[in-house]
């Protein structure tokens, strides 16, 4: 069958009219989310597909891929998926996560960036040393305009106390919540009434509290209310509200390998979520943002190291004039060798390597028709260029912690006093965190009393719990990040003490100790200062006559008085007066006259 060329020039112009068209309507379509009459858009169906109790596909898993799913052609944001009405209403964050898989990835990054990249490590280091700093105080106080039981707050302090102890808070726990919360970006802390009042804690890990296969068992067991409820990520919730929290669903795997719930009612679990909204029911690892940035520079810093690693192994390069055979050049390796080897070769034959010794200050002729080329390492600024880009992208991530750039890079030429005074950026970040960390920790003792209170342990003062809240108040100190100049610090502290404007408590917590723990050691309380305004200044020491410094002397009955009494300004003989009677006449003088 002959082929008419030009009918088929004319299909082949019109499929390429087709497809060029096809392209264009889909740029259009990146570009304003208007999708044409006809278009199948794989990224953005219609219908959204279901997968097991409801949940969309992951957008990661549909063709178009992650990053032509969210920012389009040309890095521009092509849709407004994650911010249409209703993206939230299961406490999904479409933009970050959109299932619990995806959400498993998240916190696989993080881990991974805190365990294996020395960049990680360090940030999460930085981070505890200046926001946890050697660990918060924990110290039960009346609440302002109150004034409870002494002994009441004698006992709280002491359920308090027994409670971190008994958890290892001081030297584990605390220390573990916060590397925890930053690493998988939300913690989950169960407390347990173990008998007698006494309250244990165990840190669950963020995937034991997963949706249920058969919430509605869940549901019957715990006794929920009647209503819509959203049981998304393993938070129970309102359908409505996803801040109104029931509980918590935990899988457990047995040693059978079968599974078992445990349904955890929202009193005895402390959850702390991060970088996330209220509504969103789980965090994100403080890592996500710049994880690409930490693994580039991870690769280009271990790149660098094995390519320098290499280069250092060549002392130089020998290049034999031109005519110089293989048994010429050989015989020249082995002249002088120090030593020689033979390697197999992966051909099952073998090799002869040579192996020259040069001590120190030695000078090497360079013989007739040879040329000496220095190694690599010899040039002058190899690896610098890579070193700075790292550098680069080190400060672009420690940006996300307002970090100075000397804290994750390493470097040491750094300016450490404008880092870390009390304006800069990083030490308002840090006092940020601190107030994040103290309420969440406090929370966690406040259920903790609860438990302990419902046991019978404040029962002989008769006073309900909520009324014990009302009462008293749980101060939650925090070590000072700033750089600071001590001896001006404690001599400001004085004369705010010297005022009556801080008690002595908050003097000694201020400067990092507990007053009560060192008057136990010894310390006493000094004597407050004479009153400038009232009092005697001069002491209570009389002299031989009867009189007190500082007091008027009675005319009447004073013995010198009498032998020479003061009559309007009748000059007294002055010469028999002390310094201070002396004052005292010339004060009784000064307004006598006065009508």
């Amino acid at each position: 069958m002959p082929i008419d060329l030009i009918q088929l020039r004319e299909q082949h112009k019109a499929a390429k009219l087709t497809n060029e068209t096809a392209i264009l309507q889909a740029e259009t379509a990146a570009i304003t989310g208007i999708v044409f009459p006809g278009m199948v858009d794989p990224a953005m169906p219609q219908q959204p597909l279901q997968e097991a109790w409801g949940d969309r596909v992951p957008w990661t898993e549909h063709p178009a891929g992650e990053r032509d799913r969210v920012f389009g052609l040309g890095g521009r944001l092509a849709y407004s998926f994650g911010a249409e009405n209703g993206d939230r209403r299961d406490g999904s964050n479409q933009i970050i996560f959109s299932d619990e898989t995806e959400l498993a990835r998240i916190r696989a990054i993080g881990r991974y960036l805190a365990d294996c990249s020395a960049n990680g490590q360090a940030v999460l280091e930085n981070l505890t040393s200046y926001i946890l700093g050697t660990g918060y105080t924990y110290k039960v106080v009346a609440q302002d305009g109150e004034i409870p039981n002494e002994q009441l707050i004698v006992a709280v302090q002491a359920v308090v106390n027994e409670f971190l102890r008994e958890n290892r808070w001081t030297i584990a726990k605390e220390e573990e919540l916060f590397r925890r919360s930053r690493r998988d970006g939300e913690t989950f802390t169960a407390i347990y009434h173990v008998g007698n009042g006494h309250v244990q804690m165990r840190v669950l890990e963020p995937e034991q509290i997963t949706e249920p296969a058969d919430p509605e068992e869940l549901v019957s067991l715990a006794a929920l209310p009647d209503i819509p409820l959203s049981y998304s990520y393993g938070i129970f919730t309102k359908d409505d509200d996803m801040e109104k929290i029931f509980g918590y669903a935990a899988r457990f795997v047995t040693d059978a390998g079968r599974d078992q719930w445990v349904w955890y009612p929202e009193s005895r679990i402390v959850h702390c979520k991060r970088n996330v909204d209220g509504n969103i029911k789980r965090g994100v690892s403080d890592f996500f943002a710049v994880y690409e940035q930490l693994i580039d520079a991870g690769k280009l810093l271990r790149n660098t190291a094995r390519g320098h690693a290499i280069m250092s192994a060549i002392a130089f390069i020998r290049e034999n004039a031109q005519g110089v055979g293989q048994s010429g050049a050989e015989s020249m390796r082995s002249t002088g060798a120090w030593d020689r080897y033979t390697q197999t070769t992966r051909g099952e034959g073998s090799r002869t390597r040579f192996t020259h010794h040069y001590e120190p200050g030695t000078i090497v002729d360079v013989p007739h028709g040879q040329q000496y080329k220095p190694g690599p390492m010899a040039s002058q600024g190899v690896g610098e260029a890579t070193v700075t880009v790292e550098n680069a992208i080190l400060q672009i991530a420690g940006s996300k912690w307002a970090m100075p750039s000397y804290m994750i890079t390493g470097t040491t030429d750094a300016n450490y006093a404008a880092t870390l005074v009390t304006e800069a950026p990083w030490i308002k970040y840090c006092q940020r965190q601190q107030k994040w960390h103290r309420e969440h920790y406090a929370e966690l003792i406040w259920k903790a009393l609860r438990i302990s209170h419902a046991a019978g342990r404040f029962f002989q003062f008769g006073v309900p719990f909520e009324q014990l809240q009302r009462l008293l108040d749980l101060h939650v100190e925090v070590p000072i990040v700033h750089s600071r100049d001590r001896t001006e610090e404690t001599n400001r502290r004085k004369i705010l003490s010297d005022k009556g404007l801080i008690s002595d408590e908050t003097w000694a917590a201020e400067e990092g100790y507990d007053l009560e723990r060192e008057m136990e050691l010894g310390a006493e309380k000094q004597a407050p200062p004479p009153n400038p305004f009232g009092g005697n200044p001069f002491g209570d020491e009389e002299d031989e006559e009867g009189d007190k410094a500082g007091f008027p002397v009675d005319k009447e009955t004073h013995p010198r008085d009498k032998e020479q009494p003061f009559r309007g300004r009748e000059q007294p003989d002055m010469a028999k007066y002390e310094s201070q009677s002396r004052l005292v006449a010339a004060a009784s003088l000064l307004w006598a006259d006065y009508p």
